[in-house]
């Protein structure tokens, strides 16, 4: 009875996807649609605009004044002499400026270039390259390893602005501050679906960073799946975020996703286990994602008496090991239900499993798995469902390790019970799989 469950809940999994996207591909999803992440932002400014958007530590920010704060940031980049499809690097730890220059990319049109902070020597030369970035836009505690990595001469080919972190910005640097107080605001420039938005990359732990473009398609697209699949965000809520805004599971699928409902970001530099429950009491947090062993880390940390009476009402995220997420749901409350009907009903701690770098994360649907309802033992490798659509560029193979277990039935895929494979990618216009459990 289970897989005859799993295989029913998969079929209403797909058609509530398509139903809910259908309108959007029609009516807002075609190629030279102009929606964009810095639409959300407007509409927000519109609706809420004295609402709280942007916390970090002490600061708070309305709309309306990330609104001005985003002009003044466009304004900054148009007057370093970026244009229209030119880029800059963002180097530094979660901050509101790291969100705030991403969304003035967006509405001037530049691209901005997402490097992860541990990326340093042969590793932050390359990313820059690779980028062609005119400008690189770092907190200031980065500036040692920056320094060190590359040459005179190729720091001189670079504009550098410096924005104060844990360090001051150096006198012999651009301080951003100073920049925006003279800054005048530039004209949106109109983009389409297909245009660039941004640049990730991956950690190198393989060789160097590799990059992946993100279009406005794919950012928009993510941030549906973030908000209908994932969150379901509220105006009401507020999302306490740890994970690295670099990543597309921190960025896109969990922030990106909330400017649809313009509820509250808390920017938190970086994951802490012994501040995490106090922030989230702090700041009256509903909502916080998660990535491979945060939860983990939570669970082995000390009992603290924050933990318990919290507003947190639904968590969402990837890489969540089976072997915890009762225990974890159950110490730290997380809404849901009894352990006996896990297997047959949705709740709110949800599972999503798929490079948040990948081509397949961020083409089509703009995710492979999801998992609803719990995780115990028994829903380990419960058949799934491959479902393909066409994509210009580029398509990911499915290549089991074993022995192969699919069952081709015009565009429908079956893997059986038990059977593990490996995501590759390549150049084809077959389309991509995407899993859904």
């Amino acid at each position: 009875m289970g897989n005859l469950y799993w295989k029913f809940h998969g079929i209403f999994e797909d058609i509530y996807y398509y139903v809910t996207a259908l309108p959007r591909f029609i009516l807002y999803w075609g190629e030279k649609s102009p929606l964009n992440l810095y639409t959300f932002v407007k509409w927000n400014i519109k609706k809420y605009p004295n609402e709280n958007a942007f916390l970090f530590k002490e600061e708070v920010l309305t709309w309306k004044q990330a609104s001005d704060k985003i002009d003044n940031y466009s304004g900054v980049i148009r007057s370093l002499g970026l244009n229209k499809g030119d880029s800059f690097a963002l180097l530094m730890d979660n901050r509101i400026e790291y969100l705030l220059l991403i969304l003035a990319a967006v509405k001037s049109g530049t691209i901005a270039a997402l490097i992860n902070t541990t990326v340093r020597g042969e590793g932050l030369r390359h990313v820059l390259n690779v980028a062609n970035a005119k400008a690189v836009f770092i907190g200031a505690s980065h500036l040692d390893k920056f320094n060190s990595s590359l040459t005179d001469e190729e720091r001189g080919n670079l504009i550098i602005v410096g924005i104060e972190d844990q360090e001051q910005v150096p006198s012999n640097i651009q301080d951003l501050t100073n920049l925006e107080k003279n800054s005048t605001p530039c004209d949106e420039e109109t983009t389409t679906f297909k245009e660039a938005c941004m640049y990730m990359y991956t950690s190198g732990t393989t060789g160097l960073p590799k990059a992946a473009l993100i279009t406005n398609e794919r950012a928009v697209r993510m941030t549906y799946f973030g908000q209908f699949l994932g969150f379901n965000f509220k105006q009401s809520d507020v999302l306490y975020n740890t994970l690295p805004l670099y990543h597309a599971t921190g960025l896109l699928y969990c922030w990106a996703a909330s400017l649809r409902a313009g509820n509250a970001i808390v920017i938190k530099e970086k994951f802490s286990a012994s501040d995490f429950w106090s922030d989230i009491q702090k700041y009256q947090a509903t909502i916080f994602p998660y990535v491979g062993e945060l939860c983990r880390y939570l669970l082995n940390s000390k009992e603290v008496p924050e933990e318990k009476g919290h507003k947190i009402r639904r968590i969402s995220g990837n890489g969540l090991r089976p072997d915890i997420w009762e225990k974890f749901q159950e110490r730290f409350q997380i809404p849901g239900l009894p352990a006996r009907h896990r297997q047959h009903r949705r709740h709110h701690l949800q599972d999503a499993v798929g490079s948040t770098r990948g081509r397949p994360a961020l083409s089509g649907h703009g995710w492979l798995l999801v998992r609803r309802g719990g995780l115990p033992p028994t829903m380990q490798s419960q058949p799934g469902q491959h479902h393909r659509r066409q994509v210009p560029d580029h398509a990911a193979a499915v290549r089991l390790q074993t022995r192969t277990c699919l069952s081709s039935r015009a565009h429908s895929w079956h893997c059986r019970q038990g059977r593990t494979g490996l995501v590759q990618h390549r150049q084809a216009d077959a389309g991509f799989a995407v899993l859904v459990h």
